[in-house]
């Protein structure tokens, strides 16, 4: 009888609401009219809002947690059966208040301590894993965005139609937020999570209305209530069409091998031209027939988000990661995440590779449909079809297939969950069909977590490839001795993926064969002293074998991160990394079961990192890092960056940086990079892949710098203009020779050694990117016509040399290559010009 008790004692903590004990007071019964008729004018001036109940009783979070804040917040709340009103006054000195004119979801020009500004959070569902935001700054630029997973991951490409306005007086400043109810995803609608937050520039305060202990983990969670609501379900159908039409040019010259696999110079240089003229016309669909089930559907979904990133420059043996940019594939997006990555949604609608060449693909449509169930289930189902951009019959059947299918059911409490999903992929020459399982229970407050996932691939009906990742982590508040006060955050993961496993062919899994574990300890305390405001303190070991038992890393590190009271924070870091073995050197290898063939010894190593930061609530801030290391071979080097940022006027944003790494490496590997065309190959064949390359390595000593320059400009509250422009210069000196390992010698250093010639230097100079200059230019003018209309003009452009030094931008801008040139360089130019027009309608 005892134990029964206990048992439902158990579980009823489990169903409980999360932290209740810290959020008395907390809730709010916002009064509900039939049908309001509000101006959205920032005066709060209507009989309505005079009838409400105000919020007020905001606590500090920054520089002092727990403390009054020094300006008053009032909140008022009301609602109808369409929309969730909030009336917000803003105690400040008027000539206080800093507001910056920036784009619209501009959070880091507009918003990260450059403006005064206030978020609303709400969790509709009142599942304690997911939030919308809506953040308004003083000069009434607005952003939204999703919080995911409680642990405060961001989806900034989350977007709705909403509406607010700002006015400012001798008091302080008002907004009047008006929320669509049909925006929201929910269920019952009877009680939902919310939270405000402020920023005062000023003073530099950061404000709460929920505001729990410090060690207590999530931030959804912590959110206070709006309860006895009456909200009915909405229907809702958006679509979002959009135009481009513009011009891509290529003008590339390059080399290709003899039959001695060296590039053939006596030939001369090979000029390959592309113009290409393009209108593309697309669309996204969204009809929600309530509030919780969506299907959405989209044709040629746009990839010209206009935010454009930069590239990024890969010298290493794995592939960089990006973020999903496209609406339709970020839409519910939380619901397809899993601890490991089996969809990676940047898969569809990526270059595929074939016969050693890059083509594009392009999607012909995708479909999703989500939803949810009042027993906690969720599901979602996405399908999507592309085509490769080919112009001739290299291939019979160009059509590429997608599937995705997601089922979760939170279990005890909104913190835990089981899950399974599948992912098939189907293309003219590959199958994959991934299948996993997945969860995760939070117990005491969240303050105990587990979480875990298991992987099965087979890839054209062969066997079962299997992986797997579990988590554990404990996190409390130390409240005796000598760490009084400090928040204790301990973990431990171990992961295992099969040799063979593959899951990316719509996942994204950074290599297999190896297991790991890594655990770690990490002290965190607010001080809010005389100087210092915070400290974190962590100790982790990381240890990583190959499925074969190679040892491919084992690095010991700790890390100290002092923030102080006058806003600078300063960073030291310490990696210890053991001697190991290096056993996947090449990216391009196809056969993943040969990857290991050479196996290399990487020697013990010391590496140190100091960063400090400058206050960025000044006009000019700046961010100043400084890199060192040594090994057991003398390999020593290191480098510094300065990152400086001017934002002298409410639109003017000026962002420079300068990176520049020097160091010596005995046994640096030279990775040939694989050359990517993407328009149809040349009849000349050319090809980047050469059957008989070898692995190579130089006694080396790196020049590597970059210069980075981002400038936005706001001229009215419709229209700016952002330019951004990056010089890379890499070069790789060494002398007349290679050092090399074959098979016989595996488990080594590299330190066999074959003389090489001019000629063949000459050639890896290029093959293996040992002098490589460029210069990327990217330039977006925007028209905002309305809150639903947006025109662009979009430049990018991209200057690459290989083979040649540089002493200078302006010789590297000058320089041009023809087919006639006697120096031993490729030249790679591409630029494209468009204009966009996109807009949404919403019934």
């Amino acid at each position: 009888m005892q134990f029964g008790i206990y048992i439902l004692l158990f579980i009823n903590l489990l169903l409980s609401e999360p932290f209740e004990n810290y959020k008395i007071g907390k809730t709010y019964n916002p009064l509900k009219y039939d049908k309001l008729s509000i101006s959205i004018d920032g005066l709060l001036s209507e009989y309505e809002w005079s009838q409400s109940i105000i919020l007020n009783d905001f606590i500090q979070a920054e520089p002092f947690f727990g403390s009054q804040p020094t300006k008053n917040t009032d909140v008022r709340i009301i609602y109808d059966d369409y929309f969730l009103y909030i009336g917000v006054f803003l105690e400040d000195d008027k000539s206080n208040i800093v507001g910056k004119k920036t784009n619209h979801d501009d959070w880091y020009e507009g918003f990260e301590k450059k403006s005064d500004y206030f978020v609303v959070e709400i969790d509709s569902e009142h599942n304690h894993s997911s939030s919308y935001c809506f953040a308004v700054n003083s000069a009434g630029v607005e952003a939204d965005y999703q919080i995911l997973n409680d642990q405060g991951d961001i989806n900034d490409d989350w977007n709705a139609d909403w509406t607010s306005f700002v006015s400012i007086n001798e008091q302080g400043w008002f907004i009047e937020y008006r929320i669509p109810w049909k925006i929201l995803r929910y269920y019952k609608g009877d009680i939902i999570g919310i939270n405000f937050s402020r920023f005062i520039y000023s003073s530099n305060e950061t404000l709460y209305w929920s505001l729990l202990p410090i060690e207590l983990n999530g931030i959804i969670s912590h959110y206070g209530h709006l309860e006895g609501l009456e909200i009915p379900q909405q229907k809702n159908l958006s679509i979002q069409p959009y135009i481009t039409y513009g011009n891509t040019e290529y003008n590339n010259l390059y080399y290709e091998y003899n039959s001695f696999g060296a590039l053939d110079f006596d030939a001369g240089l090979f000029e390959y031209g592309y113009n290409n003229l393009k209108s593309t016309f697309g669309f996204d669909i969204a009809y929600h027939p309530n509030n919780y089930l969506s299907l959405e559907y989209t044709l040629n979904p746009d990839f010209g988000q206009v935010e454009q990133d930069p590239s990024q420059i890969n010298f290493s043996g794995f592939e960089i990661y990006y973020d999903e940019k496209r609406t339709f594939f970020n839409n519910n997006q939380l619901l397809f995440d899993t601890p490991i990555e089996i969809f990676y949604s940047k898969r569809i609608g990526d270059n595929i590779y074939l016969n050693n060449y890059n083509y594009e693909t392009n999607i012909d449509y995708a479909l999703k449909f989500s939803g949810a169930s009042p027993k906690g289930f969720l599901y979602g189902f996405l399908m999507a079809q592309s085509s490769i951009d080919i112009n001739d019959n290299i291939v019979d059947d160009k059509q590429i297939d997608a599937i995705v299918s997601r089922l979760r059911k939170n279990i005890f409490n909104e913190s835990s969950y089981i899950g399974f999903m599948n992912t098939f992929y189907k293309d003219f020459h590959d199958e994959s069909n991934v299948l996993s399982f997945d969860g995760m229970l939070g117990l005491l407050d969240n303050k105990f977590k587990i979480d875990g996932q298991v992987v099965l691939s087979e890839i054209q009906t062969s066997n079962l490839e299997k992986g797997y990742s579990y988590e554990m982590s404990y996190t409390d508040k130390i409240s005796r001795g000598f760490l009084d006060n400090n928040i204790v955050d301990i973990w431990v993961n171990h992961e295992k993926y099969s040799r063979l496993l593959d899951i990316n062919y719509l996942g994204y899994l950074r290599r297999n064969d190896f297991k790991s574990y890594h655990y770690g300890i990490a002290f965190s305390k607010q001080i809010n002293g005389k100087h210092i405001k915070n400290y974190s303190f962590n100790i982790q070991n990381i240890t990583s074998k190959n499925i074969k038992g190679i040892l491919i890393d084992k690095d010991f590190s700790f890390n100290l991160l002092t923030s102080y009271i006058n806003n600078t924070s300063f960073d030291f870091s310490y990696i210890k990394s053991f001697a190991h073995y290096n056993d996947w050197l090449k990216l391009s290898d196809y056969d993943k079961s040969e990857r290991d063939l050479i196996v290399v010894k990487k020697p013990e190593s010391n590496n140190f990192s100091l960063t400090f930061s400058s206050d960025p609530l000044k006009k000019w801030s700046f961010i100043y890092s400084l890199e060192y290391f040594t090994n057991k071979i003398n390999d020593y080097g290191g480098g510094y960056s300065l990152n400086l940022i001017y934002s002298p006027l409410d639109w003017l944003f000026i962002d420079i940086n300068y990176d520049l790494d020097l160091y010596r490496e005995k046994y640096h590997f030279l990775k040939i990079e694989p050359y990517t065309n993407i328009p149809d190959p040349s009849n000349n064949n050319l090809i980047r892949f050469n059957p008989i390359e070898d692995y190579y390595f130089s006694n080396s000593k790196i020049f590597e710098r970059e210069i980075a320059i981002l400038i936005s400009s706001y001229i009215s509250d419709r229209f700016s203009v952002k330019s951004y422009s990056r010089y890379f210069t890499f070069i790789n000196s060494y002398p007349d020779y290679y050092y090399y390992l074959d098979e016989n010698h595996n488990y080594d250093y590299p330190n066999q050694i074959q003389e090489i010639s001019l000629e063949q230097k000459e050639t890896d100079a290029i093959l293996y990117n040992s002098k490589f200059v460029s210069l990327e230019l990217n330039f977006i003018f925007q028209w905002e016509l309305n809150q639903r209309i947006n025109f662009y003009i979009i430049y990018s452009g991209f200057k690459g040399i290989y083979g040649k030094r540089f002493n200078s931008l302006n010789e590297f801008i000058k320089y041009d290559i023809n087919v006639n040139s006697n120096v031993r360089a490729e030249h790679y130019y591409d630029q494209s010009f468009y204009i966009k027009l996109d807009c949404i309608f919403i019934k």
